[in-house]
């Protein structure tokens, strides 16, 4: 499943992965979420994601090549990798050591002032809750959970 997570936790959109993560998914989920009909969010500035280190250089490459809706999310959005995910980076485009020039999605970097204290760990915290119940989910198809949501 992919899910957009406020950061006090409010779940604003899920979908079903039918296959593996991918980047193309991602932006996919992304497109769907915040950008329909090729309108850009003006709401949105910001968007943390464990491997934004590679979906901003893969949503660059799909500028090149002219995708609809690639530029508008890249002209919308700065992109950072979640505080608890980006200790595990190694990337010279996540470590903010020594006023690294590369860092470009660290959620400490001054680009990211606005939100600074926020709470980029939602998601992770949010999993942790919502994996509570997979045993009782796990077998449901798509039209069951979304019968036993509405009941």
């Amino acid at each position: 499943m992919f899910f957009a997570i406020r950061p006090c936790g409010i779940i604003v959109s899920c979908d079903e992965m039918y296959s593996h993560e991918s980047l193309t998914l991602a932006f996919l989920f992304l497109l769907k979420v915040f950008f329909n009909n090729g309108v850009c969010s003006d709401r949105l500035k910001y968007i943390g994601y464990d491997r934004s280190c590679e979906l901003e250089p893969f949503i660059r490459r799909l500028v090149q090549n002219e995708v609809p809706g690639a530029e508008c999310m890249l002209r919308s959005v700065d992109f950072l990798v979640d505080i608890f995910h980006v200790m595990n980076h190694t990337k010279s485009c996540c470590m903010p050591l020594h006023n690294n020039p590369k860092c470009e999605f660290h959620p400490k970097l001054e680009k990211f002032v606005d939100i600074h204290g926020s709470n980029t760990e939602s998601c992770g915290q949010a999993f942790k809750r919502l994996n509570r119940f997979k045993h009782s989910t796990r077998m449901m198809t798509r039209k069951k959970e979304n019968y036993s949501s509405l009941s």
